[in-house]
């Protein structure tokens, strides 16, 4: 995957935007409540699920967010099967 901590768009590395983040209540990782899977916690804030990137590749997280465009996502820029980019896929700067 790829992601752009600018403009917060995901992308498959095959440059298929996944989603751009946003989280109007800015909730941090370490605040949501965990759950027993290790890939998701809940947010009290919204009662939303909160997906872990890592655990997932970009075919399974393209198809979660198509299925449900509201699923949130949460990235870490160290995890390995994420590449940051300063640019979009297509070659536009951002």
């Amino acid at each position: 995957m790829k992601f752009n901590p600018v403009t917060k768009e995901l992308f498959t590395d095959a440059n298929e935007l996944i989603k751009t983040l946003h989280c109007p209540r800015k909730m941090r990782w370490t605040e949501l409540a965990v759950t027993r899977d290790s890939a998701h916690r809940h947010c009290h804030a919204c009662a939303h699920v909160v997906l872990h990137t890592a655990e997932f590749t970009d075919e399974e997280l393209l198809a979660t967010v198509r299925a449900d465009p509201s699923t949130c996502l949460y990235i870490q820029s160290g995890q390995a099967n994420i590449t940051l980019i300063a640019r979009s896929p297509g070659g536009e700067s951002t």
